[in-house]
């Protein structure tokens, strides 16, 4: 036994002795002027990130913040930056709408979907009247709560029911849809997302929503020279068939024929895909407008602010927060 405990006191001496050495190493290493620069990076890189993140999620915990009135822009989280990053194999739906006007603010009066083997489509009962252009155009109209199709009664459904049905029809897919049209980049993805958020229901739909592709920037790629790329020209040159104008389900699955048998969606995807939150972008750089018509900040800055998800109430938060500050560490995150 005491040759055991002896042996025993050897090597914690041992230890002790290395440890110390260690110890004496590492405390000599951090009075090194390396070290130190490096400690006063740390510690500005952690100021930073609190900052930003004080900044992002506003007062979460303050004495009475939840008995103080008008706290709202307090507790309102700033969205963070992310990097856009279009997948190519994934499975597209094509869709079209029928609106009751021209406007980004119409309602929608008809919603359809093509896929390969499913279809989707149902009237809409709008909350504005549908205007004479619109209805020349859809053969659409409403009148007394009843939906008519080229003067025949067809059933209509409420906004929140037939979103509903929709988004259970896409839930049925095992991976997230591209939603595919005609020049919807200037007008359908707009009354598409101001549904859906009207509605409280964007946020669910982007479980099942990969992005946009907008053909026509996908046939003009492929096409350079035509002198049209309306759906009517389109449909006769590839598929050779007379032009439905007024049938939103027959302009879906002529669509969808058109992309698959002459769209070479994989060499021009890139090009011809835009983000699912582009609608929310438009709307954040107009916010922008009277700092750009003042010179307070560029075009192209305004539009590279709005793309990351900020628009001017975002600045307006973080100087409410932490003054210039704050707003310079809200810009700083993307660095």
């Amino acid at each position: 036994m005491n040759q055991w405990g002896s042996h025993q006191a050897i090597f914690t001496i041992k230890r002790a002795t290395f440890m110390d050495k260690i110890r004496r190493q590492y405390r000599k290493l951090q009075k090194t002027k390396k070290c130190k620069r490096r400690r006063i990076e740390l510690k500005s890189e952690k100021c930073n990130s609190n900052g930003i993140a004080e900044v992002l999620q506003g007062t979460t915990y303050e004495s009475n913040i939840g008995i103080e009135e008008d706290i709202t822009d307090q507790l309102e989280e700033i969205p963070p930056w992310k990097q856009i990053t279009p997948e190519e194999n994934i499975p597209i739906i094509v869709f079209d709408l029928d609106t009751t006007g021209v406007s980004r603010q119409s309602d929608i009066v008809q919603k359809v979907a093509v896929t390969e083997n499913e279809t989707f489509s149902a009237y809409v009962m709008p909350s504005k009247k549908i205007t004479p252009q619109a209805s020349d155009i859809t053969k659409l109209a409403f009148f007394n709560g009843q939906m008519y199709y080229d003067e025949v009664p067809v059933e209509s459904s409420p906004p929140f029911e037939v979103f509903t049905n929709f988004i259970a029809f896409l839930s049925k897919f095992s991976s997230k849809l591209t939603f595919v049209g005609h020049n919807i980049k200037s007008f359908d993805c707009h009354i598409l997302y101001n549904q859906l958020n009207k509605l409280k229901m964007w946020d669910e739909f982007c479980l099942y929503f990969n992005g946009f592709i907008d053909t026509i920037i996908l046939f003009r790629s492929e096409y350079s020279g035509r002198q049209s790329y309306k759906q009517c020209n389109l449909v006769s040159d590839f598929l050779g068939e007379s032009y439905d104008a007024h049938n939103a389900l027959y302009d879906c699955k002529s669509l969808f024929k058109r992309v698959r048998s002459h769209g070479n969606l994989a060499s021009h995807f890139c090009k011809s895909t835009f983000d699912g939150m582009y609608p929310k972008y438009c709307q954040n750089d107009l916010s922008f407008k009277a700092l750009v018509e003042n010179k307070v900040m560029s075009k192209q800055l305004a539009k590279k602010e709005a793309s990351t998800g900020l628009c001017k109430k975002h600045f307006i938060l973080s100087i409410q927060r932490n003054d210039i500050g704050g707003l310079r560490a809200l810009l700083s995150q993307k660095n």
